[in-house]
């Protein structure tokens, strides 16, 4: 078999590994009962794209404007087309077209084939990857978009305005983070005048959609910290710590190849940078890990090695880090909410009286989306982690004295509270007689509703 019938099996089953690595913690979730789509977001992008197909841009369940971008406008006729069930599909497809146009920047970086299928690679057991095409999101939609963009920028076709055009309006960090790269290689390569092209409609194209929808301009800022960076810590969109140091060791390996190279590791450290505080910089950022570590991973190949056994003990070893990555966060996907009994438990409270729900504020998306009622928090407040309301949070979760917790409840008109057994478990409380968890059990003020599956609900029951 010739090089070239081997290379093309090598790509096609690249884009077969892909499949598995989605397919398989979708397949044990759809096994377990529990729905295809984990993590709140999700669920909340539904709600609102559903809210703006009757022209809605306010939330009156939540009483505060929906955070649209115009992913929401494309997610509602997809719905309509496919039906919720199946819109799995749809970031399945996309995650096929992104590896792909990721292969086409990896070829204007590398020099060999080999190199390309293992930057892809890379790409495709990345938590971030399966972070991103196993829920909708606008970051699901735009990350095919950025990388069109980039792709015919660097090969200077005219097609790149329209991409850049159509990010500008699907989220503004990529957007933002995408003319910050271009400036900078324009400056670099000292072609200011492709750039400009590119700029001045999407500019255009930007101003009049925050024109008629002011709260689009909303950047999905961070708090730096372990915790919201790296997924060995819980970040739900994270960088995995192999790849960080197997492309930190591909970074000091390209630097010494001389000044052609300056460019991307220069606008590697400020999407690095970046990263720290903003989610699509953090997306970004995994695609030089990937071209980075495949970088590291071909000088170990090539190099001569006095005893062949360390060699390939070395290489087995960084193949079992990769795939270990993977695995850890595909079992943090595959245990993610919402599991069946939450489910369960939602649609109960779906059935009575209208109320506001109080519960974890990771919970937030599901309650509304499931019982269609009000949460106290959701994900959303992540961004304000001292905000008034987190604050609250923090007093009704710990607080054993009834008094206080009875006036922060009738203040906020809280009339629900939900608990699972995570929450009991180290997500909030780490003792069985702990804040809140003292009073339901010890006070006539709350009444147990619902018990099942490791899920309890409460209602605020006042004795008159």
């Amino acid at each position: 078999m010739n090089d070239e019938k081997l290379n093309l099996l090598g790509f096609i089953g690249l884009f077969l590994i892909a499949l598995i690595v989605l397919l398989i913690p979708l397949g044990v979730r759809y096994f377990n009962g529990d729905s295809l789509f984990a993590g709140g977001y999700t669920y909340y992008n539904i709600r609102a794209s559903e809210d703006l197909s009757t022209g809605n841009t306010f939330d009156s369940l939540q009483q505060q404007p929906h955070r649209i971008s115009f992913f929401h406008y494309l997610l509602y006729p997809l719905i309509n087309l496919l039906g919720e069930e199946k819109l799995i599909v749809i970031p399945i497809i996309l995650s096929l077209v992104s590896l792909y146009l990721f292969l086409l920047i990896s070829d204007l970086f590398f020099k060999d084939e080999l190199s390309i299928l293992i930057s892809g690679l890379a790409f495709v057991l990345s938590p971030i990857f399966i972070y991103l095409f196993t829920s909708l999101t606008p970051y699901t939609f735009a990350t095919p978009i950025f990388l069109f963009f980039i792709y015919l920028f660097l090969t200077k076709s005219n097609w790149s305005m329209l991409y850049l055009a159509l990010l500008s309006v699907m989220n503004l960090s990529f957007f933002i983070l995408a003319i910050i790269l271009t400036l900078f290689e324009s400056f670099y390569r000292k072609n200011n005048k492709f750039f400009i092209i590119n700029l001045i409609p999407s500019l255009i194209v930007l101003g009049v959609f925050s024109y008629f929808f002011h709260n689009f301009l909303d950047a999905d800022f961070l708090t730096p910290s372990f915790s919201s960076f790296l997924m060995s810590f819980g970040a739900k969109i994270g960088v995995a710590f192999f790849y960080l140091f197997l492309g930190l060791l591909g970074f000091f390996t390209i630097s010494q190849r001389g000044r052609s190279y300056n460019y991307i590791l220069l606008s590697s450290v400020i999407i690095f940078i970046s990263s720290l505080f903003i989610i699509s910089a953090k997306i970004i950022f995994n695609f030089y890990l990937c071209l980075f570590s495949a970088v590291m991973i071909i000088f170990l190949i090539k190099r001569d090695w006095a005893i062949l056994t360390i060699k390939r003990f070395t290489l087995l070893l960084i193949l079992c880090g990769i795939i270990f990555s993977t695995a850890l966060y595909s079992n943090q996907l595959i245990s993610s909410q919402p599991a069946k009994n939450l489910e369960h438990a939602l649609f109960f409270l779906k059935n009575q009286p209208n109320g506001t729900v109080f519960s974890h504020q990771e919970l937030g998306y599901f309650i509304q989306y499931f019982s269609q009622k009000k949460s106290f928090l959701d994900d959303s407040f992540n961004d304000e982690p001292n905000s008034t309301l987190n604050v609250v949070e923090h007093e009704i979760f710990f607080s054993r004295h009834l008094e206080i917790t009875e006036s922060l409840l009738k203040e906020y008109g809280i009339n629900y509270i939900l608990i699972t057994s995570d929450m009991k478990d180290g997500l909030v409380w780490k003792k069985s007689d702990e804040g809140l968890l003292f009073l339901l059990k010890n006070t006539n003020t709350f009444k147990k509703i619902y018990d099942l599956e490791n899920v309890e609900i409460w209602v605020y029951n006042p004795i008159s």
